[in-house]
């Protein structure tokens, strides 16, 4: 059974903004519309709706809060997390993107618990598509190789975690 969540609220927004100016929600910049999930995967937000770090960031932050999955135990297979960025100017230097998946975040001081990250090393000038994958047991192995194990997370209360910093 394929689930869906989008972004349902902004946590924490250092100094990231939208392109929409400020003042107005980043989560509503990466929402992914309804479709069909059985004949049609949905698409990907609109490439002029995003959010923005700061052009030579160190350790900026953005947290956002995920819609509720339900039954996380019986969701069999990998676990995506989907984006695309894009690094607007045009030089020499390199951006890194620290991509975490965190249940409990209440703040920067209590995190809550990790559940998997990935950094995604020197992303260069234009538009790249990420994917980060999340291996999770099978069902007729449970003590099987895994990255996460769904039946301890809490789908009421996950987050997705950016953190950016210069190369």
């Amino acid at each position: 059974m394929v689930q869906i969540a989008n972004a349902s609220e902004d946590t924490f927004v250092d100094d990231w903004d939208s392109e929409r100016g400020t003042g107005v929600d980043l989560f509503a910049s990466m929402f992914f519309p309804p479709s069909d999930l059985q004949n049609d995967p949905p698409e990907p937000p609109d490439d002029n709706t995003f959010v923005v770090s700061e052009s030579s960031p160190s350790n900026d932050v953005y947290v956002f809060k995920l819609e509720s999955i339900l039954n996380t135990e019986t969701l069999e297979g990998n676990w995506i997390l989907k984006f695309r960025a894009q690094k607007m100017i045009d030089d020499a230097t390199q951006l890194d993107l620290l991509v975490q998946l965190r249940q409990n975040y209440e703040d920067e001081v209590v995190q809550g618990e990790l559940i998997f990250e990935e950094l995604f090393e020197e992303v260069a000038f234009g538009y790249q598509d990420f994917e980060m994958v999340m291996t999770t047991p099978a069902l007729e192995d449970p003590n099987g190789s895994s990255d996460i194990d769904p039946s301890v997370i809490d789908a009421d209360n996950m987050f997705v975690r950016l953190v950016a910093n210069e190369s």
